[in-house]
């Protein structure tokens, strides 16, 4: 047993840092893949048909919730996977179920099929879940922290890429010569997945396999876990709230559909220059201080700038207040998840951040229909006010959660 811990213990620290650059590698392909359409997929939804101003808001929202739903449903059955086959050959599956559904949206004929594909997405891929996996379980624990904020900052730097070159892609070439530029860019975070990673993987035995009864006693077990995991599923609610309707807002501050594209791309590059920077300093200052302190102060930060946004009258403003709003929202996942990390122990670890995942597409989808209900019933600026009292609201409920995992 000592053998083992000692071999255990090796390749952590020999493997974590090589295993690290490669999954960050892959993550900025596979992300700046899929971010390739978040700027004109509202515009490619009326490129399909869809028109009248209340339609294209209900099927934007609808857009934007489907991969949400597809993740919800079949994130524990991935966490359940890796903790049984290894957590390389779920980042291999995820990017390579992307690669398919990625290419197939340049084909989709109507708007129904594009949202039917937006929902295999999500029951498909989920690379960024199993990235986290693997990474939590193969980085020593004071540097968790560190680890999954650089995997964060791969995510936003393919945020700050993939729009940007979507963008130009679009208005160049058209929305569905886009698509397929975003399956290539997956197919290369395949081979540096297939090539770069190793992992070492022994599977549990059988008997820790079985343990643990139904759901219910899985989820007793869980124990202070199951707080952060809900936490988690607000924080998601939170913080993807204006995102399906921040297009339409540029549009409306344009004032026309033409071009609009290229706008939208430089504001989703440029927030998510701010998120690179924000994921990795605020996931490394989670292993120096406690995680709920690092939550509740840029939370609140978030929502004032947010509240900002709702104010602005010309496009200018929205970059720099979109940058310092996401630079403090995006280092939420990373100390979060480091939190998680934490008090869940390794072998649980894969059906454990699945089910994180899965509360984070729930708060994902709700929102995205929430989103979608306040900018039919009022107006896509309200969407932005409303979502900065959503982060005040995260706040008090980051506090609560502290306190019961310390009286755990």
């Amino acid at each position: 047993m000592q053998n083992h811990n000692a071999s255990r213990e090796t390749e952590r620290t020999v493997y974590w840092k090589r295993n690290l650059v490669f999954v960050w590698i892959s993550q900025l392909f596979s992300i700046t893949g899929f971010s390739l359409c978040l700027p004109f997929a509202p515009y490619y939804i009326q490129d399909l048909g869809i028109s009248g101003d209340s339609a294209v808001k209900m099927w934007v929202a609808l857009a934007a919730a489907a991969p949400a739903v597809g993740l919800a449903v079949m994130a524990p059955v991935w966490g359940i996977l890796a903790d049984r086959y290894g957590r390389k050959k779920m980042m291999l599956r995820a990017n390579i179920g992307a690669v398919f559904v990625l290419a197939a949206m340049a084909w989709a004929p109507t708007a129904g099929w594009f949202v039917f594909l937006r929902l295999v997405q999500g029951f498909l891929t989920g690379t960024m879940n199993a990235a986290l996996t693997f990474v939590s379980s193969y980085s020593p624990r004071d540097k968790q922290g560190f680890a999954l904020g650089a995997i964060n900052s791969a995510a936003f730097s393919g945020l700050m890429l993939g729009p940007f070159v979507g963008g130009v892609l679009a208005d160049a070439f058209g929305y569905r010569a886009a698509f397929l530029y975003s399956s290539v860019l997956v197919l290369i975070s395949v081979f540096c997945v297939m090539f770069g990673v190793r992992e070492k993987f022994e599977p549990p035995a059988k008997a820790d396999r079985e343990d643990g009864g139904g759901l219910a006693a899985r989820a007793g077990a869980a124990g202070p876990a199951l707080s952060i995991i809900l936490l988690i599923c607000l924080s998601s609610f939170v913080r993807r709230f204006d995102q399906p309707i921040l297009p339409l807002f540029i549009q409306d501050l344009h004032g026309s559909l033409e071009g609009v594209a290229w706008l939208a791309g430089i504001v989703f590059g440029c927030s998510a220059a701010g998120a690179i920077v924000g994921g990795i300093l605020l996931g490394k200052l989670a292993d120096r201080w406690t995680p709920p302190a690092v939550g509740k102060t840029s939370t609140f930060a978030a929502g004032a700038f947010q509240f900002g946004i709702g104010l602005i009258t010309g496009f200018a403003p929205l970059v720099p207040l979109r940058v310092l709003m996401i630079f403090c929202a995006a280092g939420l996942d990373p100390v979060f998840l480091a939190w998680l990390a934490r008090v869940t122990p390794e072998s649980k670890r894969g059906i454990v951040f699945g089910w994180s995942v899965t509360a984070k597409s729930l708060g994902w989808s709700v929102s995205a229909l929430a989103s979608g209900a306040v900018a039919v019933s009022y107006s896509n600026r309200a969407v932005f006010f409303v979502g900065a009292a959503l982060f005040m609201i995260l706040v008090p409920a980051i506090s609560i959660v502290a306190d019961r995992v310390r009286r755990a």
